[in-house]
């Protein structure tokens, strides 16, 4: 994800709201080629600060480098998993990020004599066919059946 820096309270950006996909396979040299359009409008969002603080004296932390090292990481890794956490779960709403779930639409849950992997499979087709990545049916599929794969953490 890309990061720009602001002096601005309020970040202005084009946002694709539609498009056509007519990709085709061309037969013959000369044959036409499918015409593809993407549509777009204008978005505005109000930038949000995410940080936190530990008290240390500036001479502890001069006196130990290695200590201001693993604060400076500490502090990164805390203020990571909040704005990971607000791109997947935000709600949007007071100063919440507007996240990907809450933009999200739900997958259809009528199918239930699916074998788990076989579900997960058609979410990830799924993903595909709306242009999402592969993570977010993942994340669905691990939270629907109450597991997470070693390593991750499924974030409420």
């Amino acid at each position: 994800m890309p990061n720009i820096p602001t002096q601005s309270n309020l970040i202005e950006f084009t946002r694709e709201d539609s498009h056509t996909d007519n990709t085709a396979i061309q037969a013959n040299e000369g044959d036409v080629k499918g015409e593809s359009a993407l549509g777009f409008e204008l978005a505005y969002v109000p930038v949000r600060t995410i940080a936190s603080w530990i008290p240390c004296s500036t001479q502890i932390l001069n006196d130990a480098p290695a200590l201001q090292n693993y604060v400076n990481t500490r502090l990164m890794y805390f203020n990571s998993l909040k704005i990971k956490n607000e791109i997947l779960n935000g709600s949007g709403t007071g100063t919440e990020i507007l996240g990907l779930r809450a933009q999200a639409t739900a997958y259809d849950t009528t199918r239930t004599n699916t074998a788990p992997f076989e579900e997960f499979e058609r979410l990830v087709q799924e993903g595909k066919q709306a242009e999402l990545a592969k993570d977010v049916a993942a994340i669905q599929f691990f939270e629907k059946h109450g597991f997470s794969p070693p390593g991750y953490e499924i974030t409420r």
